[in-house]
């Protein structure tokens, strides 16, 4: 046996297991968790590592129940960086024909599970009632800053005065160019649904900008994004 080489019996591993888990059953504070989120910042795992983790997910297909029940996701904010970028990265895989097709092939026909289907009944009751409460805070915020810097350029057509493709903007450009914006709030949305608004308004001629909640807190950057829109 080599230096510093030795072995555990099975019932001193077995030991060390119970007590590892019931270290994981104690209550532990939030000093000690923020402790353990700061330890883990920047951390990097080794390229053998790594690969072990790649092989490991290698093939790996969550059902959607399992995604749906990933409660962690709901109302997780991003950056406005990092929501941009998610953006840009999917529309480009929309661009391919071959992805799109794949894509449509994959969800015609499919018959979703009644957990999907009831949580897409809740959401569109939501909506639906929502539609009747029309505009929202954040909507009036955002029409008073359109009309106080952009006069004569946008109107508010979010109450369904404008359908394009079945779909209904919140705003539309009434001077003479084929826009729409879009106000999408933190909770309720994400990158993927901006991708998604952007490719099917393209479809149909239009150009459109997605406009977030937050964004409504920085007026000055957000009438610099307005102005670049094209």
């Amino acid at each position: 046996m080599g230096k510093g080489i030795y072995h555990r019996s099975e019932k001193r591993r077995e030991e060390l297991r119970e007590a590892a888990r019931q270290m994981s059953k104690a209550p532990r504070g939030e000093q000690w968790r923020q402790k353990q989120r700061e330890g883990k910042i920047g951390r990097k795992h080794g390229e053998e590592w790594s690969k072990k983790i790649s092989l490991a997910l290698k093939g790996r297909k969550w059902t959607l129940e399992e995604r749906l029940s990933h409660k962690s996701i709901k109302g997780r904010k991003h950056s406005l960086k990092t929501r941009e970028s998610i953006s840009i990265a999917v529309k480009r895989k929309w661009l391919n024909n071959e992805f799109r097709e794949k894509m449509i092939k994959a969800l015609t026909g499919r018959k979703m599970p009644e957990s999907f289907r009831h949580h897409a009944r809740i959401r569109a009751i939501k909506n639906l009632k929502g539609r009747w409460k029309r505009p929202t805070n954040i909507e009036i915020r955002l029409t008073n800053i359109l009309n106080r810097r952009f006069p004569g350029e946008w109107k508010y057509v979010g109450n369904g005065q404008f359908v394009i493709g079945g779909k209904f903007p919140d705003f539309i450009n009434v001077n003479g160019k084929k826009q729409v914006i879009e106000l999408f709030g933190n909770y309720w949305h994400n990158a993927l649904d901006s991708a998604r608004k952007e490719y099917h308004y393209s479809q149909y001629g239009f150009s459109c900008l997605v406009i977030w909640e937050d964004e409504l807190d920085n007026v000055g950057a957000l009438i610099r994004k307005v102005r670049r829109f094209k």
